[in-house]
């Protein structure tokens, strides 16, 4: 914190080269199929950054690299967190989450937040919520947000990796056929980019190195869905303009198109 305090945002090889008492590797996963060496000032930043004292700024280069540089947040925000205490904050945090993914279990909740079942439960006594009735048992909506949404007709999109709605439950049957759950998402959980239709996860996709994307479906579509994601993928043509990004957590339907690419 010193060292970015006195010199300003810096890389996580410029810290690395600036305190190498901490650039020693060490071996992560010893006990499972891929240990790996990670150098420990990485894991000092990530855990830095999970505790709000650093923030990773803009990324160096183009918008696609994956180095960042790292600041400290007070720097960041100009200003001190405050913050809350954890009475005050879940509340209003489990509020804001329902409006957008609700309804969910108690199982989905604990799992997004990583709570434990007894501070779910406090927390879900602690606001307005409805219970509405899924396949997997009772499941909370916010308050004044259980009227069903109007329809949208058909529609399709492409989403990026590990986005917040492939990711956002922990019980998915509703939205992924479980059979393909092994093709959409890694070993670890980590959902690569995915097609979406009326609702539901129906392929993946890529960009090739050349820039074009390329798809592969689980099931095949309508025509009218069809038109659609051939919309879907000239908007994401354009906006990506030049670019040409890469899953961080490729799926084995990844995996698989960029063998065919």
């Amino acid at each position: 914190m010193a060292l970015l305090q006195a010199e300003g945002p810096l890389t996580t090889q410029a810290i690395g080269h600036a305190l190498p008492h901490l650039a020693i590797p060490v071996t992560f996963g010893v006990k499972t199929k891929h240990p790996a060496a990670i150098n420990a000032h990485t894991k000092v930043l990530q855990g830095a950054g999970f505790a709000a004292g650093l923030v990773r700024a803009q990324p160096t280069g183009a918008w696609t690299s994956a180095e960042y540089l790292w600041v400290p947040t007070e720097d960041w925000l100009g200003q001190p967190i405050t913050g809350r205490t954890e009475a005050e904050a879940a509340p209003k945090l489990l509020d804001l989450w329902l409006r957008r993914f609700g309804p969910a279990t108690e199982t989905d909740i604990a799992w997004w937040f990583g709570w434990t079942a007894g501070l779910t439960r406090k927390t879900l006594t602690a606001i307005d919520v409805t219970v509405a009735d899924v396949d997997e048992g009772p499941a909370y909506v916010a308050s004044g947000d259980a009227a069903p949404p109007d329809d949208p007709g058909p529609w399709v999109r492409l989403l990026p990796g590990l986005d917040a709605t492939t990711m956002g439950w922990k019980k998915r049957d509703w939205y992924v056929d479980p059979a393909m759950v092994p093709r959409f998402f890694d070993r670890n959980g980590n959902a690569g980019p995915t097609v979406w239709a009326d609702g539901q996860i129906v392929g993946g996709w890529i960009q090739r190195p050349d820039g074009k994307i390329s798809i592969e479906l689980a099931r095949e579509l309508s025509s009218t869905h069809q038109l659609l994601l051939d919309e879907a993928i000239d908007q994401l043509q354009l906006v990506l303009g030049d670019a040409v990004v890469r899953p961080r957590f490729p799926a084995p339907v990844q995996k698989d198109l960029f063998d065919r690419a």
